[in-house]
This record gives C-alpha cells, structure tokens and sequence, in this order.
C-alpha cells in the first residue's frame, strides 16, 4: 500500500476511534431525561411526583424533557468526553443522598458536562425546574 493511502487510512481509523467515545448531545438529553425520570419515580416521596404531576415514566419525561433538553441550547460549551462519563454513572445514582425533596442525584460528572450558561458559569442541574411556557 502507498504510504499516502496508509496515511489516509490511518488517519480515518484514528478519526473514527475519536468520535466513538464523544456522545452527542442529543443522546446526553435522552439520556439524562430517562434517567432522571427513572431515578424521580424510585426515589421521591409521592406528594412530590403528584406536585408534579409525574405519575409514570411516560409523563415524567414528556414534563421534564423539555426541561432537559434546553442545556445544549443555554450554554455555550459542552463536554462530550465529560458527556459519557456523565452517562455511565448515572446507573450508580442512589436514593436518599440529598436533603433536597427535587433532587436528582446527578453524579458530579454531569454537573461538568455544561459551562458558560446563561445566568452563570455553570448551570444548577441537578433539581428539577419544569417547562414554563404554556403558563
């Protein structure tokens, strides 16, 4: 093989190796929905799912996918390594490490996934604000 053939190939193989351990981010705001949905219905008290009107995995998501999936458009910069590993712990949350009845006991992994948000540096995501816009 000529050595600019093998150099292309190379190089492809190394760019195709790159992006297949960055996760996108619409695969972050999926993933973080489901899990924060799954994680909300296992944990929360169920005076606070009813104050949200979460009753399902279903209405959780359709509530709070909204929600989620404004990070990527309210910041500026976004970590897709920071993103997977974000991903992979978010199956070790555990109930019951937070005080706070809304929260969501993202890993701190997530919490640096996102920076130069609006209203500050980082964004708070780790409790739940719901959709305003049909208000």
């Amino acid at each position: 093989m000529p050595p600019r053939q093998r150099l292309l190939l190379v190089g492809a193989a190394a760019l195709l190796a790159l992006t297949a351990c960055k996760v996108k981010e619409d695969r972050l705001v999926s993933e973080l929905t489901t899990g924060d949905c799954a994680y909300a219905l296992a944990c929360w008290d169920e005076s606070v799912l009813t104050q949200y009107g979460w009753t399902d995995q279903e209405t959780c998501e359709a509530d709070h996918g909204p929600v989620v999936a404004r990070l990527p458009v309210d910041c500026a910069v976004y970590d897709p390594k920071k993103a997977r590993e974000c991903i992979k712990a978010l199956d070790e949350r555990q109930c019951g490490e937070s005080d706070d009845p809304t929260d969501l006991g993202r890993p701190a992994a997530c919490e640096e996934v996102f920076a130069s948000c609006e209203g500050g540096d980082t964004e708070d995501t780790d409790s739940v604000e719901t959709d305003d816009t049909d208000a």
